[in-house]
C-alpha cells in the first residue's frame, strides 16, 4: 500500500472560507434590503388605500351632518364573525369607518339628530 502525502494549507482553507462569508453576507443583505423595499411598498399601498377610503367616509359624515346630524349609529360586521353596534360623533366616524374597512369588515352607517330620528342617507 502505498501513501501519497497532499499537502494543505490551512490559510487557504481559511481565506476561502471568509470570502464565502462574505459573499454570503452581502447575499443576505440584499435580500434583506429587497424584503424591506417590498414590506413598504406594500405599506404605502395599504396606506393610500386608506386615505382614499377615510375621504368617501368624510364626504359621506359631512352629508349626514349637513342633514342635521349630530351623531352617527353604526353596525360593523367583523370579518372573523360577530358584529358591534354603537353611536360614534360625527368627529371620530369617518376614521372609524375607514379603519373598518381596512380590517375588511363590512359597515352601515347613519346619522341620528338629537331627537334620535334617523336623518340623511345610509351609508
Amino acid at each position: 500500500m502505498t501513501s501519497t502525502l497532499v499537502f494543505t494549507s490551512s490559510r487557504s482553507n481559511d481565506n476561502a472560507l471568509r470570502i464565502a462569508r462574505v459573499a454570503a453576507a452581502s447575499r443576505i443583505a440584499a435580500e434583506r434590503a429587497a424584503r424591506e423595499a417590498k414590506a413598504e411598498a406594500e405599506r404605502a399601498a395599504r396606506e393610500a388605500v386608506f386615505e382614499a377610503d377615510l375621504v368617501l367616509a368624510q364626504a359621506w359624515v359631512a352629508e349626514a351632518v349637513a342633514a342635521g346630524a349630530t351623531v352617527i349609529g353604526h353596525k360593523i360586521c367583523m370579518a372573523e364573525g360577530g358584529k358591534w353596534r354603537g353611536l360614534v360623533s360625527t368627529d371620530e366616524a369617518a376614521g372609524l369607518i375607514a379603519r373598518a374597512w381596512r380590517d375588511e369588515d363590512s359597515v352601515e352607517a347613519w346619522g341620528l339628530n338629537d331627537a334620535g330620528e334617523y336623518v340623511g342617507g345610509t351609508f
